[in-house]
């Protein structure tokens, strides 16, 4: 399969240069395959990879080796990665018949260092990759992204790049042959730890900030840390996360030797212009309590209140709708929430959608609405100002974003981007986990601690 594979690879370069007409007004272009023989994707250790599935929706991302890279910081971090990211589609052959598909991934503050667990990584990333493999439906595409200018000018460039295409899938056929499935460790190594006195400190002097008035929510955040005694395998853990939660995105993004793992309940924005959706999704219950799949049954049960996680909720709701009802044409929401259940636990989900205006895009929406109430809190600039002056440690990724981007036909930039939640960063035999808690007036430090313990549970179960 690699060597067939190669071989088209190289047919495809070839016939592009025989029919290159050198125009100076294009300096990119990308190369489609359809693939015959099916290739099986998965996360890989590839350093500057990223995998990401979406097992509801039968889509598949897996982009190997780095094309173009841009980067921000700052409070114009979202303006100046858009100009650039625009500046390069502008020079790209065919971009409305063949775009390229970029992977994007933001951090919570924008003026986060990105220091300890998260350094080498930029605060605000758009990576076009050198290899795509696509996957809708069963149905699976290969792009190469390649530089006509480098083309032209470099006599060996096309054989160089050859070299590093082979290279790079070498390595992942190597991945493939020596992985094998295994079975989930124990569940049990997180839940019922005792509660830390640094985070009843802060949850107490959170809820006392929410009961004098000034904050209606605030989203706290922990991380914690673990090692095993062996190399913890993403591609397992990967996968085990895609069986285990086919309703949410699960990512797995390399680089310098650490691999971020995520899975995902929560678009932050889905836009196919002019279409757009964002999910309000706030209010955890552990499954287990839960008898008849009902919110009013839900209330009753001693980690649930009602009241409380229709309030937090209704925030998160709120926030989202007024945000998008300046850049949309139409909206709409239910009047109730839905249920999401996800592998151990459910949340409060509603759906809003509607038909973005002509003058905005995707990056106008992700500007208008984040952070959301759901990882800040309400009101969202004052809640967030709490975290940064109260928080023990820096965010990074985490309650940032990620997702893909993708030029359509008409010249507009489509995408979906899901908030990072279920957050974990590997290193060998490390894993630093993350989790939060949407914290009212109401609410319970202990009870938030074993919700936070119960989304860690999400990723380390499935180890």
């Amino acid at each position: 399969m690699l060597d067939s594979l190669i071989t088209i690879i190289k047919h495809k370069l070839q016939k592009k240069s025989v029919d290159f007409i050198k125009n100076n007004s294009y300096q990119y272009s990308t190369l489609q395959i359809s693939l015959d023989e099916y290739i099986s994707l998965h996360a890989t250790d590839i350093d500057q990879s990223f995998f990401l599935c979406k097992p509801d929706s039968s889509l598949t991302l897996l982009g190997l080796g780095s094309f173009i890279n841009l980067e921000a910081t700052g409070k114009h971090r979202f303006n100046s990665i858009k100009s650039a990211y625009t500046e390069i589609l502008q020079k790209w052959q065919d971009k409305d018949i063949i775009s390229p598909i970029a992977f994007h991934a933001f951090a919570f503050d924008e003026n986060d260092p990105m220091a300890g667990h998260w350094s080498d990584l930029p605060n605000t990333i758009i990576t076009i990759p050198l290899i795509l493999f696509k996957e809708i439906n069963s149905r699976q595409t290969l792009f190469i992204n390649v530089d006509l200018q480098q083309w032209e000018k470099q006599q060996n460039y096309i054989s160089e790049v050859l070299l590093t295409i082979e290279s790079l899938l070498k390595a992942y056929f190597k991945e493939i042959n020596q992985y094998s499935d295994t079975t989930p460790e124990s569940k049990s190594e997180l839940l019922n730890r005792p509660l830390s006195i640094s985070w009843i400190q802060i949850t107490k002097k959170a809820i006392n900030k929410i009961r004098s008035g000034s904050i209606d929510k605030i989203v706290t955040s922990r991380q914690f840390s673990l090692s095993k005694e062996k190399k913890i395998s993403t591609i397992q853990l990967s996968r085990n996360l895609i069986k285990n939660y086919p309703g949410c995105t699960i990512l797995s993004y390399q680089f310098s030797g650490k691999t971020i793992i995520v899975a995902s309940p929560e678009h932050l924005v889905t836009l196919d212009y002019p279409n757009i959706k964002s999910d309000a999704i706030g209010g955890t219950i552990h499954r287990k309590e839960d008898k008849n799949h009902s919110i009013s049954s839900l209330a009753q049960s001693p980690l649930a209140d009602k009241h409380r996680l229709l309030k937090e909720h209704d925030f998160i709701v709120q926030a989202i709708y007024q945000g998008l009802d300046s850049l949309c044409h139409t909206l709409k929401m239910p009047l109730s929430p839905f249920l999401m259940k996800l592998h151990n636990m459910y949340h409060l989900e509603t759906p809003i959608q509607g038909k973005l205006m002509e003058q905005y895009d995707l990056f106008d929406v992700v500007k208008k609405l984040h952070p959301t109430p759901a990882v800040a809190g309400y009101p969202t600039q004052k809640s967030r100002q709490w975290l940064l002056e109260n928080e023990d440690y820096q965010r990074g990724w985490y309650t940032g974003a990620f997702g893909y981007l993708e030029n359509n036909s008409q010249g507009k930039i489509n995408g979906e981007l899901s908030v990072m939640l279920r957050c974990a960063v590997i290193n060998k035999n490390k894993m630093t986990l993350f989790a939060g808690a949407g914290l009212v007036a109401e609410s319970d430090p202990e009870t938030e601690w074993q919700e936070t313990e119960l989304k860690m549970q999400t990723i380390l179960e499935m180890l």
